[in-house]
């Protein structure tokens, strides 16, 4: 009977290492210590001081190693945020100063506060996107609006935004800010075609004030 409980403690152990070696960058020099006692509380047979140490250390070790999972996944997602936030030219700072304070943690195996920083930056960085994001939009609403005070026809542009803004609406920034960047682009060229334009109706008509046609004339002949 006792080889059996001596077998199955050596078997759990064997598991506890296992975990051990799973869970990284953290400090398990406490674990290990527990590990090599019970181990030798094994080899002397002190079977229930063995089984005691065993069986507290794997229920801390699966504990550890599924905080760890959990604090990973967390990690992983808000890191995606902030990436994806630098990819639309929109850097969250707050968050990413959180992110890095939740790394430190992970590295030293702290992962209640891995999750808890990271549960700070999600709200962090939903606010900081909209904040940037909205910032955007509102700079090249201004764009637009420049374009119209000097003369340009603005019309499609302005459909373009609207829709850029119903993109922003629902969340779907990025969208929202190719959109927006199509209707500035859109403005551009209708200011430029407009320019052009009117650069060539003005050179025809000193052209032809050169060859002795009246003012009047000119403007009706260049129109």
């Amino acid at each position: 009977f006792t080889a059996l409980i001596k077998e199955r403690i050596a078997g759990t152990l064997n598991t506890s290492e296992e975990i051990l070696g799973s869970v990284d960058g953290v400090e398990l020099a406490e674990s290990s210590e527990a590990l090599v006692r019970a181990r030798r509380h094994l080899k002397a047979y002190e079977v229930e001081q063995a089984a005691y140490l065993t069986f507290q250390l794997k229920a801390q070790l699966e504990s550890l190693k599924r905080q760890g999972k959990e604090a990973d996944l967390a990690l992983r997602k808000i890191k995606e945020i902030v990436a994806d936030a630098e990819g639309m030219n929109a850097p969250f700072v707050r968050t990413a100063d959180l992110v890095e304070k939740a790394e430190r943690a992970y590295r030293f195996g702290q992962f209640e506060e891995v999750l808890d920083y990271a549960a700070q930056a999600d709200v962090e960085a939903a606010k900081e996107r909209d904040q940037s994001i909205g910032s955007m939009m509102k700079r090249f609403e201004e764009t637009l609006v420049k374009a119209r005070s000097e003369g340009t026809d603005t019309r499609t542009a302005e459909r373009l935004f609207e829709r850029a803004r119903e993109f922003f609406r629902a969340k779907k920034y990025r969208q929202a800010i190719a959109t927006a960047l199509q209707s500035e682009a859109e403005a551009e060229r209708i200011g430029l075609q407009q320019t052009m334009a009117k650069q060539a109706v003005e050179n025809a008509e000193r052209k032809l004030r050169a060859l002795g046609v009246s003012d009047r004339a000119a403007k009706k002949a260049a129109a």
